[in-house]
């Protein structure tokens, strides 16, 4: 069971105490002005996902309702099945962490206080942990690497190089099947009889 709106109230009063550069902005730097909250078109769509994860989290209580375990577990069983009791030890670390964050964001906000002031810091937090670049090296990279050389040496050469094979087959056919049919009656009875005579030798050499 997850509490995400402690999460995002944590993060909320951190991103209005944080300056885009620590050393161009002193502490005496941080004036107030309005709610700090961002724009209505930010907040709205936050607060719709908070609900609803807050609406989610109860469809799953520990020991009590299993909803959402069971209509997940049906797609993708799980490796690991936590017991009722890790299922509240993590829930009440992570509450207790997102608690204790709020409240030092909070303090901090309230008394104009950087909570990161090496610039080091700011640069690895500004970059989200380098998670997308790690990503990027790891995953993104080596998939766009592969797919490359799937389309320059299977799909160019054999896929699409056999359309234009293929299409060239079919014209040649369709062109020897047009000049077969000449529109002539003897041309016809001509393939006819010759037909009939092959199937006699093949019925003669057969018995």
């Amino acid at each position: 069971m997850e509490f995400p709106f402690f999460e995002h109230d944590r993060v909320k009063q951190v991103s209005a105490t944080a300056p885009a550069d620590p050393e161009e902005h002193g502490h005496a730097a941080h004036g107030h002005h309005g709610s700090g909250d961002g724009p209505f078109s930010m907040m709205l769509p936050v607060a719709i996902l908070s609900i609803g994860a807050i609406v989610v989290g109860f469809l799953d209580v520990p020991g009590v309702i299993s909803a959402f375990a069971n209509w997940i577990n049906s797609a993708a069983e799980p490796l690991v099945e936590p017991t009722t009791a890790q299922d509240y030890e993590t829930s009440f670390v992570a509450v207790t962490l997102g608690v204790l964050g709020g409240l030092v964001a909070w303090f901090a906000f309230k008394k104009g206080r950087e909570i990161v002031t090496s610039r080091q810091l700011w640069t690895v937090f500004g970059n989200k942990l380098y998670f997308d670049e790690i990503y990027d090296v790891l995953f993104s990279r080596p998939a766009q690497l592969v797919a490359t050389q799937l389309r320059e040496r299977v799909e160019e050469p054999v896929v699409q190089g056999s359309l234009g094979e293929i299409g060239g087959g079919v014209e040649e056919v369709a062109g020897g099947t047009a000049r077969l049919q000449t529109g002539l009656l003897r041309s016809y009875a001509l393939v006819l009889v010759a037909s009939v005579a092959v199937l006699v030798v093949v019925f003669v050499a057969v018995r």
